[in-house]
């Protein structure tokens, strides 16, 4: 009888080697992103001005839309196996079966070099557009012939579209706070991409473990798929979470009249 440990490191791998799981993970994590700005103008527009409670909502909802998509890609994975074994490929790809064979983990027979196929079948791509060209010649003779003119004189210029960087007082520690929040966001980003094989290979997991198909290995292991992510994920979430609620708090204390960035910088920290 296989430990579950091991159990488990072979369905990792067999995800890995099957999925372009970080990719995934990056399209997932652009999509939290897009929901978090939406989430803050949605709620703009309902009236909350206010940047410091604004800001962690925001977060707050785009933690739960991660949530969501997580799940959505553990169904789409396992059904995308179904769909598999339905067209009669299970054979030469990996399949739950062969790893849990009967509904125990005895994995009689099985080595991990079986894991490689799951990098064959990959699609081919048949160099499209190859039989297109083009006249050179007949293209310079049609273009026209345009005057080089020399690019106005930057002096004077300055004065029009002039603007000092406040780096007093309010402006630099605001300036300070809002480049701690993108570091933040972005590493947390970075965190969850590098990261991604060991969280959705343990979300799938504890789908697996939940759906009754290894009995004997449940009780070792985490009671489902969501306290995984959120063990997963909840440091970086609530770093972002305190980092929005403190930028927000003091942009709305040392700049009360602006309830964006945008106005932030213009306003606090650009003076045009």
């Amino acid at each position: 009888m296989a430990s579950a440990t091991s159990l488990h490191d072979r369905f990792r791998n067999a995800l890995t080697h099957r999925y372009f799981i970080r990719l995934h993970m990056t399209v997932m994590m652009t999509l939290v992103v897009l929901s978090g700005l939406l989430a803050s103008r949605l709620l703009l527009r309902a009236g909350v001005t206010h940047m410091g409670i604004r800001y962690p909502i925001s977060v707050a909802i785009s933690y739960f839309v991660f949530f969501g998509l997580v799940r959505l890609w553990i169904a789409y994975a396992l059904r995308a196996h179904r769909a598999r074994q339905r067209a009669g490929k299970g054979s030469s790809s990996w399949d739950v079966g062969d790893l849990i064979p009967n509904g125990s983990v005895d994995l009689p027979g099985k080595s991990v070099s079986a894991v490689g196929k799951l990098a064959e079948g990959g699609g081919r791509f048949g160099g499209g557009g190859s039989s297109l060209s083009f006249a050179e010649g007949n293209v310079a003779a049609a273009r026209p012939m345009v005057p080089i003119v020399p690019p106005p004189s930057s002096k004077g210029s300055s004065s029009s579209s002039s603007f000092s960087l406040d780096l007093d007082g309010d402006g630099v520690w605001l300036l300070i706070l809002f480049l701690l929040l993108v570091g933040a966001i972005c590493g947390a980003g970075v965190y969850l991409v590098y990261q991604a094989p060991a969280i959705l290979s343990e979300a799938a997991f504890q789908t697996v473990l939940a759906s009754g198909l290894v009995k004997t290995a449940r009780d070792s292991h985490d009671p489902g798929w969501m306290e995984s992510v959120l063990k997963a994920t909840i440091i970086p979430f609530v770093i972002v979470l305190v980092l929005a609620g403190v930028f927000g708090q003091q942009a709305h204390k040392r700049c009360p009249g602006a309830v964006t960035v945008r106005q932030v910088f213009h306003q606090c920290i650009l003076r045009r």
